[in-house]
């Protein structure tokens, strides 16, 4: 047996064993939970799975192995404030997972464990402690019949501890976990000093008997299929394996530590820990901020890998909040250069091997941390000098408002909790209840609306078995209604098989008919369960007399085929986008109807329409080459071999669909046509972007590809008409107009100027004083603007306002001498309050009243004219 040393050994030691005890390896999931509303993220190894527990969703497996990539920023599980002070927390880390549903239960669970640990990680069972419920009787006995185990070591613990459940209501259960003595003297090992809880003995693996369902009434029941859920912690195994008390010392997180000591030429100790920055002298400063870096560096990889961007809402900001906090720790490092991609890219190197998407995402995850980077480090200079003024004006407070806190966020994007971390070191605490009422005003913060489809749930639909599609090949079938439920107005048919494909993967669900006898409805809808039985949305009530019934089903073969269409376009768009920009290229979300396609992708900058017109073209010779477009079922093991690209934060069993098209291979499961050329054409219409490092394209394809080029004909017809040239022509003739109207409106331009400045001399002619305040006769806030500037330079020292009244509109401009003592924003306020009308600011020498009436004018001047300087 190979000899376990590094994390990557581990890794790879525990999927095979259990792989070799007949469980199916499951790939990790993306970070983000997706199909989860109540998660933003993953943050265990069994949330991929939650609906198989439950008995929702059904794979083709009973037992599965994984290491689940989880982050721990948000929400309950939340280990952020702890990041760097500690030995064992993290935002980001890998959970190894053994799972059962329904398949074996706690009598192979415990031996499993124990065999893994003690025979293959070979760690002292000298070392091994354990704690099981205090009423689960079994699972003592199984601890002791079962392994080898000290019974003196088995610990038994009440519900705080060894009781877990998956909410207030659903599957719950005991749980066992397994520790491994931490402390200096074995000898010494006892229950009494176990359970004072100090970190000495660690928890390693907790093995979660899965058992009872709790109703919403209160009541427990047995589960009729009991599962196992455990998870071992990566990071703190290859510690104990390591010998060493910190996980930070471990070979990847170690790596990545002397990266940051190459970048900041600093010495990293790491024999201190539990101390606040605060509190810390300056090697603990420099050891806790190398360990929050390379921390944050494994996060910050992973998330922009799995198809997250910065911004200042939901996943993004987590992202955001956790670059700029690095870039603050680096500056405490004295570090004043660019250097996060560095630690970046050597997370990509030691962790690739395993996570082969990170190289894949290489390109935009350093330039993405690059871009933000830049961005971030010029604002926290002026931050910081805006946050030192703010806590010198605090005097004996230690408390900065809400309002400054705010303010910081706002303006120069600090994250409300670095300006917390900042001032704890100054013993300053933020007034939070302020900064939220202020972010709650400007409506900030809204969580992301993320792509995609999440599974309905219902659990009146549990019982049932997966819809079989038969959609692939068919277009109509007879099939029996199973079950109606109806409500709102509108009833849900399940059948045992239909040829209607549900929305979901981006691609829309079918439309149709169903049928019984003489009654035919119209189905508007069609939509997945987790179970995946597929429901056929009715708008009107359909007799639950019918449930039994054999019926006739029909989907709109029209719409059908102009989804496949693009659907099929969107395969070659990929391919194309690939092919044209680079490998960093991703599917990031997409929407396919039988109108348009919508798809989003990873990349760093704005497409040039040489770049749109390449990829454009790109993709219809593919369709005018009419390739086939072949499916074939495999494993997803072998579909990754063969080159086949999976959709990002999608969720795929151990069978997959593969979808073969020219240069593009996709796993997918919605339609398609039978050959390229069946697409017709498509058609680029717009380039955008959604987020930081995300943009998105939308084109036509088949019929509405040619209707757009009809549409686009027949507007160039009616410009060649009006314009009385040929459509070749009509570039040329657009040039000469516009050559001529901006000659005209220079003109125009001209002539105002010269209006202006006779006004503004008429003005001053007339004046008796430094403050001139009328209505003149000029249109547009540009001429406005020139009769005001001419006549202060005329003035040189004084008041201007004019007003004209078919623009509703007054400037006033208060030249530099007299600005500090009389404030044209100031005269403007007065107006508006004096008078009621009009609205308007802006600064000392200059300000705009809008929208006044102009039966306001007079007393608006004369306000004026009774200005005292």
């Amino acid at each position: 047996m190979k000899e376990i040393k590094t994390v990557d050994d581990i890794r790879e030691a525990y999927l095979e064993f259990f792989k070799q005890k007949g469980h199916s390896f499951v790939e990790s999931a993306p970070l983000l939970a997706k199909n989860d509303p109540s998660l933003l993220f993953v943050n265990s190894g069994m949330v991929p799975f939650k609906d198989c527990f439950t008995g929702q969703e059904k794979r083709p497996y009973t037992r599965a192995t994984s290491c689940q990539k989880s982050l721990r920023v948000s929400g309950k599980h939340n280990d952020y404030e702890q990041i760097g002070t500690t030995p064992r927390h993290h935002t980001f880390f890998e959970m190894l997972g053994n799972f059962s549903f329904g398949d074996y239960f706690k009598s192979d669970a415990i031996p499993y464990a124990w065999e893994f640990v003690t025979e293959v990680l070979k760690l002292d069972k000298s070392m091994l402690w354990v704690t099981v419920h205090k009423v689960d009787d079994e699972a003592e006995k199984l601890w002791t019949e079962l392994t080898d185990i000290n019974p003196d070591r088995i610990v038994k613990m009440d519900d705080d501890t060894n009781r877990w459940a998956m909410g207030d209501t659903g599957p719950n259960g005991y749980c066992s976990e397994i520790f491994y003595y931490m402390g200096d003297n074995p000898d010494n090992q006892n229950e009494e000093e176990f359970l004072k809880d100090d970190g000495t003995y660690l928890e390693i693996w907790n093995l979660v008997f899965m058992q009872f369902n709790k109703r919403p009434d209160g009541t427990v029941e047995d589960l009729p299929k009991p599962c196992i859920d455990t998870g071992m912690g990566l990071e703190r195994v290859a510690a104990i394996k390591k010998g060493v008390a910190s996980n930070y010392d471990t070979d990847c997180l170690r790596g990545l530590i002397s990266k940051i000591e190459k970048i900041s030429a600093k010495k990293y100790e790491g024999n201190v820990y539990n101390l606040t920055i605060a509190e810390g002298d300056e090697q603990y400063v420099i050891d806790a901020s190398m360990r929050v870096i390379a921390d944050h560096a494994r996060s910050i990889t992973f998330l922009i890998s799995d198809g997250v961007s910065p911004s200042n809402e939901g996943e993004g900001y987590v992202l955001r909040r956790l670059i700029r906090r690095s870039i603050r720790f680096g500056q405490l490092l004295g570090i004043e250069k660019q250097f996060l991609s560095e630690v970046t890219s050597e997370v990509i190197k030691r962790m690739s091997g395993f996570y082969k998407e990170l190289e894949a995402s290489k390109s935009m995850i350093t330039k993405l941390v690059k871009q933000e980077e830049e961005q971030f480090q010029t604002t926290l200079k002026n931050g910081l000098k805006v946050l030192d003024e703010e806590v010198a004006k605090l005097e004996d407070s230690k408390t900065l408002s809400g309002k400054a806190a705010f303010k910081l966020y706002d303006t120069f994007g600090f994250p409300v909790d670095l300006t917390q971390e900042i001032l704890s070191a100054k013993k300053i605490n933020v007034d939070m209840p302020g900064f939220d009422k202020a972010l709650t005003a400007q409506k900030e913060r809204s969580r992301a609306s993320r792509d995609g489809n999440v599974a309905e749930d219902n659990t009146k639909f549990e019982k049932f078995s997966a819809t079989k599609f038969l959609g692939y090949s068919e277009t109509n079938a007879s099939s029996k209604l199973v079950h109606i439920e109806y409500s709102d107005g509108i009833s849900r048919l399940l059948f045992e098989e239909t040829p209607f494909y549900a929305e979901k993967g981006g691609q829309i669900g079918d439309s149709g008919v169903v049928a019984f006898e003489d009654s035919t409805f119209d189905i508007v809808d069609t939509r997945v369960l987790a179970g995946n039985q597929t429901l056929h949305y009715v708008n009107e009530e359909v007799s639950s007399d019918l449930v039994g019934e054999e019926f006739c089903l029909q989907i709109d073969q029209e719409k059908r085929s102009q989804i496949a269409s693009h659907h099929s376009g969107t395969h070659l768009l990929n391919a194309g986008l690939i092919k044209i920009l680079g490998d960093h290229v991703q599917q990031r979300g997409s929407l396919v109807t039988e109108d348009k396609l919508r798809f989003d992708f990873s990349h760093f900058e704005g497409l040039k329409e040489e770049e749109l017109n390449k990829i454009e073209n790109y993709v219809n010779e593919h369709i005018s080459k009419n390739e086939e477009v072949s499916t074939i079922e495999m494993s997803i093991e072998e579909a990754k071999k063969s080159g086949a690209v999976a959709a990002f934060g999608e969720k795929y069993g151990s069978t997959v669909r593969v979808v073969e098209m020219g240069p593009s291979k996709e796993l997918c499961g919605g339609t398609h046509v039978n050959r390229t050329g069946d697409i017709g054409l498509l058609v680029l219409t717009s380039e955008s972007s959604i987020s930081s490092g995300v943009r998105r394209v939308e084109a036509l394809c088949g019929k509405a590809a040619h209707k757009y080029i009809n549409n686009q004909k027949e507007t160039l017809k009616e410009l060649s008409k009006k314009l009385k040239s040929k459509p070749e022509e009509l570039s040329a003739k657009l040039d000469a107009l516009l050559t001529t109207t901006s000659a005209l409106k220079n003109e125009i331009k001209n002539k105002d100027l010269k209006l202006a400045k006779y006004i503004s001399e008429s003005l001053i002619s007339s004046a008796d004083n430094s403050i001139i305040a009328e209505s003149v006769e000029v249109e547009g806030r540009d001429a406005l603007f020139a009769v005001a500037d001419f006549a202060l330079q005329k003035l040189k020292s004084g008041i201007i306002a004019v007003g004209s009244k078919s623009d509703k509109m007054i400037v006033i401009k208060v030249s530099k001498d007299l600005a500090k003592k009389v404030s044209a924003n100031s005269i403007v306020k007065d107006i508006v309050k004096t008078v009621e009308s009009g609205k308007g600011g802006g600064r000392d020498e200059m300000a705009t009243l809008a929208n006044i009436d102009s039966s306001k004018f007079d007393e608006a001047f004369k306000l004026v004219k009774a200005i005292k300087h």
